[in-house]
């Protein structure tokens, strides 16, 4: 990803009406350096005048979750859920102009003592689960369901097993992935993030979540198995059960009995989509993105392997996937 970089850039006129109203002299046309980038073709550039500081997100045409990330920006912040504000907008060219949260994510201060922190403020997104879906009733008509499930794996067949490893699927994989899915769309459901890893995380060094417009209702153990199982920060098998067990102490109704089953089904869950991401992103982006995303894939190899190591003996996953998996790399 490239921060730093110069860009000319015009402002909306929304935009810029209330930059006027902060006390920005400046003209419409900018040139900005860049905040940041995303694999769905976001990009974010910093704007500061007089001693304040803005972040504005460019969007593409055709990106259907624009309106959803102001629309959810609104609820989120009403709930108190720590996402940024949002100052000014324009659906017409696609820019948000937002709360600048600085630079340092989770990923950058990958220390133990801020993942509490982090916990608690998941904890937080999933207790206002009720009230989320009340004033966004599109969130659960959006659910993480058996469908969207099964369609992770399916990602994951493609740009991964397949085109990545050039192996075939098989029946037994087919079933296994079905199997996967079914138990993880039976989880507690809850307000899901989907993608609550280490680069979505800001340290303000108050926790702040960002990149939400994928939220919807889904397992209450896939977005905590996207922050401990994350590919970028690496935690070991060890450090993930300790914050396991803090997560649990936040939210006893989740203490059951299969807990540490579900929080597996849905870290293989997540760890499918993230390899089928990474192969797909080191393929379709160029030049340093796409040799980002190819330097993940290993990082999430090593992930499923620990993952798939820790079913039974007699689980396919573990007596035939794990080592076709092994074979192939």
């Amino acid at each position: 990803m490239e921060f730093g970089t110069l860009n000319f850039l015009e402002l909306s006129p929304e935009i810029l009406r209330y930059l006027r109203s902060e006390g920005y002299t400046g003209l419409a046309q900018v040139k900005l350096p860049s905040a940041g980038s995303a694999g769905s073709g976001r990009k974010y550039y910093r704007l500061q005048f007089a001693q304040r500081s803005y972040v504005l997100q460019q969007s593409f045409a055709a990106d259907q979750d624009f309106h959803r990330f102001i629309q959810y920006a609104q609820v989120f912040s009403n709930l108190g859920l720590q996402n940024p504000e949002i100052y000014a907008f324009c659906p017409e060219r696609f820019q948000v102009l937002m709360e600048d949260l600085g630079s340092q994510d989770l990923l950058s201060r990958a220390q133990l003592a801020f993942y509490p922190q982090v916990l608690e403020a998941l904890f937080r997104w999933q207790q206002h689960s009720d009230a989320a879906f009340e004033l966004l009733p599109e969130l659960v008509e959006r659910s993480f369901d058996f469908a969207s499930l099964r369609w992770e794996t399916e990602y994951f067949q493609e740009f991964f097993w397949q085109n990545q490893l050039n192996l075939n699927s098989c029946p037994a994989m087919e079933l296994w992935f079905e199997q996967l899915a079914q138990r993880v769309a039976l989880h507690p459901q809850v307000l899901m993030h989907r993608d609550f890893q280490s680069q979505n995380i800001m340290l303000t060094p108050q926790v702040r979540i960002i990149d939400f417009q994928g939220a919807r209702r889904g397992s209450a153990f896939y977005d905590l198995a996207s922050l401990l199982w994350d590919p970028y920060t690496m935690l070991t098998p060890a450090t993930v059960a300790e914050l396991f067990a803090v997560w649990q102490g936040f939210n006893h109704a989740f203490a059951m009995q299969n807990a540490s089953q579900c929080f597996l089904d849905a870290a293989l869950q997540r760890m499918m989509q993230a390899l089928g991401a990474f192969a797909k992103l080191s393929k379709s982006l160029s030049g340093k993105n796409a040799d980002f995303f190819a330097g993940q894939i290993p990082r999430g190899v090593a992930r499923l392997q620990s993952l798939l190591s820790q079913l039974p003996t007699d689980d396919w996953g573990r007596a035939d996937f794990l080592p076709q998996l092994e074979k192939a790399l």
